[in-house]
């Protein structure tokens, strides 16, 4: 076996390096012939673009040499009577313009070999605005004499950058032009080039295609070939690929699904031999089924008795701390709607209660809860009479107040406000809302708590009785049919609005949680 393994790894290389060296080599060539042409072009152009930076120069240099030579000769013949007629800012453009093209066609001129008409070119040149500039500064005066005796020489400098030009001419078509023959020669290797890499891409096309036809797609037509001939459906089935000697890796890959085969006959025999088996296993799951039904009903009323002593430390604590600090009323006040807010959780806690109850113990919270915050929270509770009897399950408000408070304008120092309304909706529904102006939520946790109010179950929530037990309880007291809508906005506000079906109670009566499909 060891030796079977080393040689499918060698003959896996073996053909993995054939492959690698024919793309290599063909993507080599390819690569050093788009090279070749590529400096061709670049030759040629970088001739042509030279060429006609140099002539553009030249042109440049000639023409306005002629118009420097006219705005003089207007000036000088007064053909502009009053100096304020003198275009100045066009005979600024012109001298700018040749100085700068004869520099640049000297440095290019001189790039490679040195070029002495160039430079004798852009010293005359230098030496004719100079001779310019002295003839508009002595039109400024009467010395006629004088303006004419610059005027004179400014002439005879143009006349010699005239002739200079035509050297300069004979040296530019000299030593910067590509004959007719180079560009033949150019253009043919170019061709040559793109015929020779068209064809050596087809040969390696070729080539690869046969490699691959060869050693891969041929042995695997074969393979699927005998696949479609394995079937389960006629009778007992038999393997249809029989073991090989392996000698390369479709070898391998034979014995491979030959083996697969055989493991597949056993397992659909092992199959239609514990048919009876499953059958008992998914009388079995029903009765899981009827079990995680008992089991919810058991979670239901658990969750009642989830009451956090959090809420009664820190009240009791807060009580005996203004007993310290004041005598009497207030502490008074709040030790009477902690200990009617106690008796309700106490005597109420595993049982139904009508939405008038649950609406007083709120009051008891709220009560506790002006005391706590003073002026920097505002409470209101608005309920309909006519709901007054309709059946809750117990503490479903109070967690709503709770998390306004410390997930909203808990941390406000004023204007601080929890509103709670419970009215009819339709004919037969209860819509409880809980807002608060506080701190909102992001939109990642108003998604997160969407989410939890979809569940039907409560999730885990530091073990108090927070919104996925509400939301859960409600939703299992209900059979579902309730409707939770969760909206936030950060920084502005946090609203909760349950939408559940009335039930009532008979009259005097408080009954024990019942059965989620009674709701």
């Amino acid at each position: 076996m060891g030796y079977q393994m080393g040689h499918k790894r060698q003959y896996y290389i073996s053909i993995r390096k054939r492959i690698i060296v024919l793309v290599l080599a063909v993507f080599t060539g390819i690569l050093l012939l788009m090279l070749v042409q590529d400096s061709y072009r670049q030759k040629i152009d970088s001739e042509k673009d030279k060429l006609i930076t140099l002539s553009n120069l030249f042109n440049d240099i000639s023409l306005e040499t002629d118009n420097c030579g006219n705005l003089i000769y207007k000036l000088v013949n007064g053909k502009l009577a009053q100096q304020k007629n003198f275009d100045y800012e066009q005979y600024g453009f012109i001298q700018e313009k040749m100085q700068y093209a004869s520099e640049q066609l000297a440095d290019m001129m001189n790039m490679e070999n040195y070029n002495r008409s160039t430079i004798d070119l852009k010293y005359m040149i230098s030496t004719y605005l100079q001779y310019a500039s002295d003839t508009i500064t002595a039109a400024k005066t009467d010395r006629y004499d004088e303006i004419n005796s610059i005027y004179k020489k400014s002439e005879q400098t143009r006349e010699f950058i005239r002739e200079q030009l035509n050297v300069v001419y004979r040296d530019i078509q000299q030593n910067h032009r590509v004959s007719m023959e180079e560009l033949e020669k150019y253009r043919r290797y170019i061709i040559y080039i793109n015929v020779f890499t068209t064809i050596s891409v087809g040969v390696f096309a070729w080539i690869l295609f046969w490699i691959l036809d060869r050693m891969i797609t041929r042995p695997i037509n074969i393979l699927s070939e005998q696949m479609k001939g394995f079937s389960l459906t006629d009778g007992k089935p038999e393997a249809t690929i029989t073991f090989k000697e392996p000698e390369n890796e479709i070898d391998y890959l034979n014995n491979t699904l030959s083996e697969m085969q055989e493991r597949i006959c056993n397992q659909y025999n092992i199959t239609v031999e514990n048919a009876e088996l499953e059958k008992k296993l998914r009388a079995e799951k029903l009765r899981v089924i009827e079990n995680e039904k008992r089991v919810k009903e058991a979670k239901f009323k658990s969750l009642q008795a989830r009451i956090n002593p959090h809420f009664l430390f820190n009240s009791i604590n807060l009580i005996s701390k203004m007993a310290y600090m004041e005598q009497a009323r207030q502490t008074s006040e709040m030790m009477e709607a902690l200990g009617e807010y106690l008796r309700y959780n106490l005597d109420h806690f595993d049982k139904i209660v009508t939405l008038e109850k649950e609406i007083e113990n709120i009051g008891d919270y709220i009560a506790i809860q002006k005391i706590r915050f003073g002026n920097r929270i505002s409470f209101s509770v608005d309920s309909d009479e006519r709901i007054r009897d309709a059946r809750i399950p117990c503490l479903v408000l109070q967690p709503l107040i709770e998390n306004s408070i410390i997930h909203g304008v808990g941390m406000y120092t004023k204007d601080g406000i929890v509103q709670v309304r419970v009215g009819l909706e339709g004919e037969n529904k209860v819509m409880v809302s809980v807002f608060d102006n506080g701190l909102g939520m992001e939109p990642e946790k108003l998604r997160e708590i969407r989410n939890r109010a979809a569940r039907l179950e409560p999730g885990e929530e530091d073990g108090s009785i927070g919104l996925s037990n509400v939301f859960g309880r409600l939703r299992l007291f209900f059979n579902n049919e309730v409707i939770i809508q969760v909206d936030s906005k950060k920084g502005r506000f946090t609203r909760i609005g349950i939408c559940f079906p009335i039930l009532k109670s008979r009259e005097g009566e408080d009954g024990d949680v019942p059965h989620a499909d009674r709701g």
